[in-house]
């Protein structure tokens, strides 16, 4: 999202200016608004800039009293409107008002799709909830990284730490005192800090990567870094120490998580790596490896039915299954309506191959879904339920639905677990034989899960 504005879009800016300015005394720094609104402007443009607060007061809280001239200087030159609230007793009384002014302009001014707050408080998560639920992109610029309530990471779709911010980054290096012998001392331990947390982000990308994988993509610098940002909302590479998400990959390949690749065009996407456990010698072993064909296939069946939370039925079933969903498609029939004609006719036809009523319609629905997600069909998608899309056509021949469900099982135990991948073990457990023609389709089947070529070569 960031540096492309989505159309008509665009973001009101809330300061809660006692919080900013209390936490960022604790950090030694003062409160800049300039860096704020130059991080925001890259997610979408700023319509509105508010700060709330009693500004003297902040200022007297911290032993500052001179800089409040300075402090409304730089509100005005940044264009932020200065709401005063007078500070009540012991407690800050602008949350109430940023509230309320949130909401109403949530409510009357439907073109602001973005809404950020400059605060660390947890009191602002039910609005934050809110506004979510009416649509809109909420990012939170929260002080410091550990003053910030585990909830307040849980509820921004974006949070961003003012720490970290390049411009205050930069302040805060400058003002570390020069390194004596005792925070020398200290270096394996803050070694170890950032092992840590390399490991971390490494982890949250491959997660993201085996997501962008289920949707039958190549991993991308761009969609992996934008899935680490859904999956946790404050995802930022500068934390780790990475200026870019180039030097991010580098590190991740350097370390055994991914291998860099190049497609066609010359782009960069890279290849998880972290479908194997490592033994004890250091070498790479995958799990079952020395198991037979009949221990496979059950370790299959069981991953295959946990995924799906459907059963995989037998190769007839499933056979059966597509045959009626051949035959009872219409165009512009939604998906879970096509689920319930394909159901009811494979009832009212091979009743007796299905012992199971509720389990043959789960399975039928999880059949089209799979197919879905490996985008054999045209669609309209539904907004309301985005698993629900109308089918407008059919994109891939029908005669290879068996084939490409195949596929998505096996890419779905690749992506789940850490199993071998044996040909043999899926040509009996998908199409109950081992001929050496079906020995062949399963070995390419693998190939192409392993090698992750794009579905459009492969159907």
């Amino acid at each position: 999202m960031g540096g492309k504005y989505m159309e008509q879009s665009g973001m009101a800016l809330f300061i809660d200016i006692e919080n900013a300015i209390g936490h960022c005394a604790k950090l030694g720094l003062p409160f800049q608004v300039r860096p704020v609104c130059e991080v925001l402007k890259e997610i979408a443009p700023l319509r509105m800039r508010k700060a709330f607060g009693d500004i003297p007061s902040a200022m007297r809280s911290v032993n500052n009293m001179q800089g409040i001239a300075q402090m409304r200087r730089d509100l005005a030159v940044n264009i932020i409107e200065i709401t005063d609230v007078p500070y009540i007793g012991y407690k800050n009384s602008a949350d109430v008002t940023i509230v309320a002014s949130a909401l109403a302009l949530a409510y009357e001014n439907p073109h602001i799709s973005h809404f950020a707050f400059v605060a660390n408080d947890k009191d602002y998560v039910p609005l934050y909830s809110k506004l979510k639920s009416m649509g809109k992109y909420v990012v939170v610029i929260s002080i410091d990284e550990n003053e910030t309530p585990p909830l307040l990471v849980e509820s921004a779709d974006h949070l961003i730490y003012y720490e970290y911010l390049p411009r205050i980054a930069g302040m805060m290096k400058a003002a570390s005192p020069l390194i004596d012998d005792e925070a020398k001392s200290g270096a394996a331990t803050d070694g170890a800090a950032d092992e840590d947390l390399l490991k971390e982000y490494a982890e949250l990308a491959m997660r993201s990567a085996k997501a962008v994988l289920e949707e039958g993509k190549r991993v991308y610098a761009a969609d992996m870094y934008a899935r680490m940002k859904q999956l946790r909302s404050d995802a930022d590479l500068s934390r780790p120490g990475f200026e870019s998400i180039g030097d991010f990959l580098q590190a991740l390949a350097a370390k055994g998580y991914a291998r860099i690749l190049h497609d066609e065009t010359g782009a960069v996407y890279i290849e998880p790596l972290d479908i194997y456990k490592k033994d004890s010698a250091g070498g790479a072993e995958p799990i079952g490896a020395d198991l037979d064909i009949d221990a496979l296939c059950k370790l299959y069946k069981e991953s295959i039915e946990r995924t799906q939370s459907a059963p995989l039925g037998t190769y007839a079933e499933r056979e059966t299954i597509l045959n009626a969903i051949k035959d009872t498609f219409e165009v512009d029939i939604s998906l879970m309506d096509w689920a319930m004609e394909a159901h009811a006719h494979i009832m009212a036809h091979a009743q007796d191959l299905f012992r199971n009523a509720q389990n043959s319609e789960s399975m039928v629905i999880k059949i089209l879904l799979s197919l879905y997600f490996q985008r054999c069909f045209y669609v309209i998608l539904n907004q309301e339920r985005k698993n629900n899309p109308i089918i407008t056509g059919i994109a891939v021949d029908m005669e290879r639905f068996m084939d490409v469900l195949s596929r998505q099982y096996i890419s779905n135990i690749r992506l789940k677990t850490e199993y071998k991948l044996n040909p043999e073990a899926f040509a009996k457990l998908l199409y109950e034989q081992r001929a050496p023609e079906m020995l062949e389709k399963c070995a390419t089947l693998v190939d192409e899960v392993i090698n992750l070529r794009l579905r459009k070569s492969t159907l």
